[in-house]
């Protein structure tokens, strides 16, 4: 039972950066294009003053907010936001919305076309492949897919997924420590190498590689949940308490997990002796009690490390479930 996915959300501070800045930017802008109308009137144009500031200001935000990618991606970034910039900026001098509306068209039309040609079809492919169970074509391909592009993180990170199923553990650690390298901002790479220390009963290296996943992007529940189920692992039951805790106040994809996350969040409150918080967390727990059938289809690869404790622990699971009051 593993629980990969590919998209990164941004974390709360990168979008607080995204909203507030460019706020901060129109305002600094606004008040120096106020202050040169005011010294000179009838010297400058106020809509083509404004119009740089503000297209400047955009650029240098662009800069800052991609500074952590590489050389070549900061270049087409800032190349793709050329039309919007000139669009924005002829719109502001004539009084005019249709060159922003065409300016700001063309920059999203080749957003999408860049995406479109940077991903491998070989990797589409793949991705497509795995999704269907077929490991087989799914290796092969993203195989033709690492070949063509060896510097596209993504392809090793869906290389380390298929062997990690194919339960080739060490070349899946070797395939998602590589994105790793290539990308080492991206939590989601380190998320899939957590589940690879995961499923082999690693849980000093799962531990500390969620929470360098936890550092990148700490809005992700799934990151705390299996920070805190390494530590309950490890009998470190009070970090795992704190873990599992900030993992209920987030937002847990499924109904299985939610029932994990807070039975061993009880579990770990009653080996630090915290009575009270574990009833309370035991009552709560009752209102994932649908979770337990979606367990039990999932506990098919029985020789697994992760899959053999869970299904020892499934008794526990349901037992809890259907008593109201703690022991």
């Amino acid at each position: 039972m593993t629980s990969n996915t590919s998209h990164k959300k941004p974390s709360r501070k990168e979008l607080r950066v995204s909203l507030l800045l460019p706020v901060i930017i129109t305002v600094v802008v606004w008040i120096i294009g106020l202050a040169i109308y005011a010294l000179a009137p009838g010297e400058v144009q106020f809509n083509t003053v404004i119009a740089i500031l503000i297209g400047g200001g955009l650029v240098s935000y662009l800069i800052f907010y991609m500074r952590d990618g590489s050389v070549r991606l900061r270049m087409v970034a800032l190349t793709m936001a050329i039309p919007a910039l000139i669009g924005m900026t002829l719109g502001m001098v004539n009084g005019r919305f249709a060159p922003i509306i065409i300016g700001f068209a063309s920059t999203f039309l080749l957003l999408i076309t860049q995406r479109a040609l940077s991903t491998p079809f070989s990797y589409r492919a793949a991705a497509q492949a795995f999704d269907r169970d077929d490991t087989d074509r799914a290796l092969m391909l993203i195989n033709k897919s690492i070949s063509a592009r060896p510097d596209f993180a993504e392809s090793y990170q869906l290389r380390a997924m298929i062997r990690m199923v194919n339960q080739q553990f060490e070349s899946a650690e070797q395939d998602a420590s590589k994105a790793i390298e290539l990308q080492p901002k991206s939590d989601q790479f380190h998320n899939t190498l957590g589940q690879i220390f995961w499923v082999n009963g690693r849980y000093p290296e799962m531990r500390d590689t969620y929470q360098q996943a936890i550092s990148i992007n700490p809005d992700r529940a799934m990151h705390h949940y299996h920070l805190g189920l390494s530590h309950y692992r490890l009998g470190d039951f009070r970090d795992a308490a704190e873990s599992f805790s900030v993992a209920t106040r987030k937002t847990v994809p499924t109904m299985a997990y939610d029932l994990l996350t807070h039975f061993y969040l009880w579990r770990s409150l009653l080996e630090i002796g915290e009575t009270d918080m574990a009833q309370t967390t035991h009552d709560t727990m009752q209102n994932f009690a649908d979770g337990l059938e979606q367990l039990k289809d999932q506990l098919t690869q029985s020789n697994l490390e992760h899959i053999r404790l869970l299904a020892n622990e499934m008794e526990a699971i349901a037992k809890a479930i259907q008593t109201t009051k703690i022991n």
